[in-house]
Parts: structure tokens; C-alpha cells; sequence
């Protein structure tokens, strides 16, 4: 019966822990899509253009970008981070997906 109690205290504790866990990846990810954002991002404006994704800044990282409203700039809403599948992540475990987050729909994945 203790170990029941024990069980029933346990599993909210360990829920609890991997939610934190998952928010701070998600927040090192952020931090990470934004640097890389800012160093492509040559002259300051807040977009990418060809000429700065063609950059040799822009060969240092694994990224994608859709230009989604064919403004011919890519905005950081625009602009997507790319893990490779077993990644480490910052917090010790592995990245299962290789996307940082999912393209807009009908966006086309390398």
C-alpha cells in the first residue's frame, strides 16, 4: 500500500520535472534561433535578405528559411533552426524531432 501512496506522489513530481525540462529546451532553442538570426542579419533591419542568407556567415548553421508572405525577406517568424535526429540537447537528452518547430503548412522541408 506505501508503495502505491508513493507511486501516486511520485508520478505528478516526475511530470512536473519533465515539463520543465521541455520549457527550458524550448528557451535555448529560442535564444539560439534569435543569435543566429541577429548574426545573419548584417545590416540590422530584422529581416534576412538573399544577400545575407548567401553570406559566409550564413554557411556556420544548420537553418531554413520560407519566405511564407513572398515579401522577398525572410522575419525571424520566417526563419527555422534544424537539428539533426539524436542531437544532444542542452539538458542532456536527445532531440527526437529534426525540427525545431513545424513549417507553416504547405511549406516544403529540405
Amino acid at each position: 500500500m506505501r508503495s502505491l501512496l508513493f507511486l501516486a506522489l511520485l508520478i505528478p513530481l516526475v511530470a512536473c520535472a519533465q515539463q520543465r525540462l521541455a520549457e527550458r529546451a524550448r528557451a535555448e532553442a529560442e535564444a539560439e534561433k534569435a543569435e543566429m538570426f541577429r548574426k545573419l542579419d548584417a545590416n540590422g533591419d530584422g529581416t534576412l535578405s538573399r544577400a545575407e542568407l548567401a553570406a559566409p556567415a550564413a554557411q556556420d548553421g544548420n537553418w531554413i528559411a520560407v519566405d511564407r508572405d513572398g515579401d522577398g525577406r525572410i522575419t525571424p517568424s520566417e526563419f527555422t533552426l534544424v537539428r539533426r535526429l539524436g542531437e544532444p540537447t542542452a539538458v542532456g537528452g536527445t532531440r527526437a524531432p529534426a525540427y525545431e518547430e513545424e513549417p507553416a503548412r504547405g511549406a516544403a522541408r529540405p
